[in-house]
């Protein structure tokens, strides 16, 4: 078409700084999530480092003089130790992506049709088990029925339901506590739901639990964690264009319900 040049460079100056506001904009969440997370190294990062480099340090000065059993305790200090590290990396590179915008790039690639629920499942309890052995928290997984398609990133999928599994570990806090895990369909959704038996959320803290590093009366129960879990679940849902419910009641447990669209077509 015929175009004006003058008309161009405005267009084309409009354009490249559209985009420099979007960097602008990018690179302040990515600062901001990277202040918020150095800002709790400090607390969550010294604990599990204790473990590590004391049972280390006891292991390598008194090998000698250590029987099976004492040598058999430092290393499973050692690997809790190294486990609850690698889980607050993967939640912090994971929080990241999210909030970024790196992961809807990755979601657009990867995204495929799902209907395997049984196998995510699986895979996500797997992952979760070291820890519900650690805790004494059976893991119980309901029979997965016949299920409509969605559409999906599976890896993401099983990222959310293995943190809402580890959120149900960490608050089963009664002998004998049992974590349920199943899935279903409502209306045009496929649900995954994790119901625990755990000490329940305050109706107050309901709007809050969402939000990033937020913890629900930390000051009182010194939970260990970022706080970042939930707000990975929810985030993953919003990738889905799905969304996450949540049903508490103090001294009863709490059920978290991460809903997906079923597939058109």
């Amino acid at each position: 078409k015929p175009f004006e040049a003058r008309d161009l460079v405005v267009a084309v100056q409009s354009k490249l700084r559209r985009q420099r506001e979007i960097n602008h904009a990018q690179s302040a969440v990515i600062a901001d999530v990277k202040q918020r997370i150095l800002s709790i190294l400090h607390h969550e990062f010294r604990t599990p480092l204790t473990y590590v480099v004391a049972y280390s340090d006891l292991l390598n000065r008194e090998f000698e003089t250590l029987d099976i059993d004492e040598m058999r305790d430092f290393l499973k200090g050692v690997s809790s130790g190294a486990e609850r590290l690698r889980r607050l990396v993967e939640n912090f590179i994971l929080l990241v992506e999210l909030e970024t915008g790196e992961a809807e790039q990755t979601f657009r690639w990867r995204r495929r049709h799902i209907n395997d629920y049984g196998v995510i499942l699986a895979q996500a309890i797997a992952q979760a088990q070291p820890f519900a052995d650690e805790s004494k928290v059976a893991l119980c997984l309901m029979p997965v029925p016949e299920l409509p398609p969605i559409v999906g990133d599976a890896e993401y999928l099983k990222a959310a339901i293995t943190r809402l599994v580890d959120n149900a570990i960490k608050f089963s806090e009664k002998p004998d506590a049992a974590v349920e895990i199943s899935a279903f369909q409502r209306e045009n959704e496929v649900c995954f739901c994790v119901a625990d038996e755990g000490r329940g959320i305050p109706t107050r803290e309901l709007e809050t639990i969402f939000e990033m590093f937020y913890q629900v009366d930390r000051q009182i129960h010194e939970d260990q964690g970022a706080g970042a879990g939930l707000p990975i679940i929810k985030r993953i849902s919003q990738l889905h264009r799905g969304h996450v419910e949540v049903w508490s009641e103090l001294g009863r447990g709490s059920t978290f319900t991460l809903c997906v669209p079923v597939a058109r077509g």
